[in-house]
This record gives structure tokens, C-alpha cells and sequence, in this order.
């Protein structure tokens, strides 16, 4: 066998070691948008709960 074969083989056989890592990116990532829309999401359907109670109590 020779050195580029050799190579090409090792690196098909440890390919698949980064998606573990990819897939751990990901939900990290996913993670990381929740917890900076969260906050504007909540304060949004807070105020429009506010408004609407307004509303009703008139």
C-alpha cells in the first residue's frame, strides 16, 4: 500500500469522529439564540397582555 492510499484511509476512517462534535456545535449554537430571543419574547407577550387587559378593563 502506499503513503497516499495510507492516508486517504485514515482519513475516511476517523471522518466520521466530527459530527459528534458538529452536532454538539449545533445544539450550542440553537442554545445560545434561544437564550438572546427569549428575553424580547417574553417581554412582548407580556406588554401585548398588558394592552389586552387594558382594553378588556375599559
Amino acid at each position: 500500500m502506499d503513503r497516499q492510499s495510507e492516508q486517504q484511509e485514515s482519513i475516511t476512517m476517523f471522518a466520521h469522529e466530527g459530527l459528534g462534535l458538529i452536532f454538539i456545535f449545533i445544539v450550542f449554537l440553537l442554545g445560545a439564540i434561544a437564550m438572546f430571543i427569549h428575553p424580547f419574547h417574553a417581554l412582548g407577550s407580556w406588554f401585548r397582555k398588558k394592552k389586552q387587559e387594558r382594553k378588556s378593563g375599559q
